[in-house]
């Protein structure tokens, strides 16, 4: 009687296992699908960014163009002045289903630009390099945030695949063993209960 106990608390113990590696499945399959789902969100976004980012290097050749017409090859050599950009981009980090990525448009400190007056030589270019740069730093955000979402992807695929193709099985597996062997001893005790009564 002993062992059938402990078998049946054994069994018991299959079971809620069981129960905890399928929520932790299913919590990996919806981690999954919003994975995939943010991925296909930045990748669209990406993908129109380069087409903007084509059309905003072609502004800023047209710019420059204008600006070496009418200023000659002397006015472009003060555009660097103009601009005074700087690489300090301000990236807000947040979390994303336990990945962290970039949000927010990465902002160039460009207060000297629009200080400068409509009239002065050179602002039309500085403002169309501004724009081209401001999109070429949100493509560098979600290049960075795609990589670190197909990473996560990739692991949360490994997890789910190991829990759904071998643990559960496993469990599985364990539980119909115990389940025939716990069916046998209770045949043998209804059997020997029987052969009791009837020598009485």
């Amino acid at each position: 009687m002993e062992t059938s106990a402990t078998t049946h608390a054994d069994l018991l113990e299959l079971r809620d296992e069981r129960g905890v590696m399928q929520e932790g499945f299913h919590f990996l399959d919806e981690k999954r699908l919003m994975l995939a789902t943010e991925c296909l969100r930045e990748l669209n976004e990406l993908e129109t960014l380069e087409i903007d980012a084509v059309a905003g290097r072609e502004r800023v050749r047209e710019a420059l163009r204008a600006l070496v017409r009418e200023q000659g090859l002397a006015g472009s050599r003060t555009l660097p002045a103009l601009l005074q950009l700087t690489t300090d981009f301000h990236f807000l980090r947040r979390n994303f289903l336990g990945t962290r990525v970039l949000s927010g448009d990465p902002g160039l400190l460009e207060e000297p630009v629009r200080q400068l007056s409509r009239e002065a030589p050179g602002r039309d270019c500085a403002e169309a390099v501004v724009e081209w740069l401001r999109r070429l730093a949100r493509m560098a955000v979600l290049t960075h945030n795609l990589t670190a979402l197909v990473a996560d992807y990739r692991r949360t695929e490994r997890r789910a695949r190991a829990i759904e193709d071998v643990l559960l099985p496993e469990n599985e597996q364990r539980i119909h063993e115990l389940e025939d062997r716990l069916e046998d001893v209770d045949q043998e005790e209804a059997i020997r209960v029987r052969l009791s009564q009837s020598t009485d």
